[in-house]
């Protein structure tokens, strides 16, 4: 997720899909009982689909990851802001976060 980061704090869009598809798809492979570690890939999961415009995942994998204190806090600010971006983008085909929807996104995290 470090480089993922790294690619939007560049204003680098593709490359940081590029790697939030991956997270996500990592953990669509694994089976949904796993047990351990698993709460802080729910959370890049779901950080993952929010970026990718895919609310639903992202409200179930932010919402499984508040079950570890280590990621509760930061789980319970991406939840407002899922809802935020669905709302945002309800009447638009291509629900993934744009350069446009970046500062706004940004404001709406540090905000919680």
């Amino acid at each position: 997720m470090d480089i993922a980061w790294a690619c939007l704090d560049k204003k680098q869009l593709d490359g940081a899909r590029q790697y939030f598809v991956l997270v996500l798809q990592t953990r669509n492979k694994m089976p949904p009982n796993v047990e351990g570690a698993v709460s802080r890939l729910n959370l890049a999961a779901g950080q993952s689909a929010l970026f990718l415009g895919e609310f639903e995942p992202a409200q179930k994998y932010l919402e499984n990851s508040k079950s570890d204190p280590a990621c509760a806090k930061v789980a319970e600010r991406w939840l407002p802001a899922v809802k935020w971006m669905e709302n945002r983008k309800h009447d638009r085909q291509d629900k993934r976060v744009t350069e446009q929807d970046l500062a706004p996104l940004m404001a709406v995290l540090q905000g919680y």
